[in-house]
């Protein structure tokens, strides 16, 4: 559970289902957001990996990085309405 603004209990999801008012999901990106519906959300927020050689991620050029975000985003901007933000 979570406290909105106005001091109120939510209930935060761990799977995603049209039903559910908060979600959160741990899992592949790619994988998860190809299964998201289209035109439905209305905010996207997302920690896509910085590619600054941290201890978790593997470091690759800005070329092979770009490729590899860009099939994710795409998905992402799919899922979007189109008054839709991704952050």
């Amino acid at each position: 559970m979570v406290k909105n603004l106005f001091n109120e209990e939510l209930r935060v999801a761990e799977q995603f289902s049209e039903d559910e008012r908060l979600v959160t999901v741990c899992d592949d990106a790619l994988k998860c957001a190809s299964s998201l519906p289209t035109n439905f959300f209305s905010l996207i927020v997302t920690s896509p990996p910085y590619n600054i050689g941290k201890e978790y991620e593997r470091r690759s050029s800005l070329r092979d990085y770009l490729a590899e975000q860009k099939p994710l985003l795409a998905q992402l901007v799919r899922s979007l309405k189109h008054t839709g933000s991704l952050c």
